[in-house]
């Protein structure tokens, strides 16, 4: 039984690096995409309201697969890598959450 504490313990740990790598991606990419496609992030800007941040916009052009042909290669190699590290950190939060309601349920 206490090999499943030290699993979870390293599941929750690795949740959290994950998602903070996955930020730190978005950012570089954001920098990226802002340097070698600016006419992509000034459409995007344009569409955005003034009050939402660069972070939020990099994400919506992130998530667009109508973008991806129109990036520069090292923009879009920083694009694959966010999105690989959103789905990666989002489904280790899926995976820590149903042990959770798993063992709330069992008890």
């Amino acid at each position: 039984m206490q090999i499943i504490g030290y699993v979870a313990v390293f599941v929750i740990s690795l949740a959290f690096v994950s998602g903070a790598l996955y930020y730190m991606s978005l950012y570089i990419f954001m920098r990226l995409l802002i340097r070698n496609n600016g006419d992509l992030w000034d459409n995007a800007r344009k569409v955005a309201s003034r009050t939402e941040i660069k972070l939020r916009t990099s994400y919506k052009l992130l998530m667009r697969r109508d973008v991806y042909p129109k990036l520069r290669e090292p923009v879009r190699r920083w694009a694959i890598i966010s999105r690989l590290l959103l789905f990666v950190s989002f489904s280790l939060f899926m995976i820590i959450l149903a042990c959770g309601l798993y063992i709330s349920v069992n008890k």
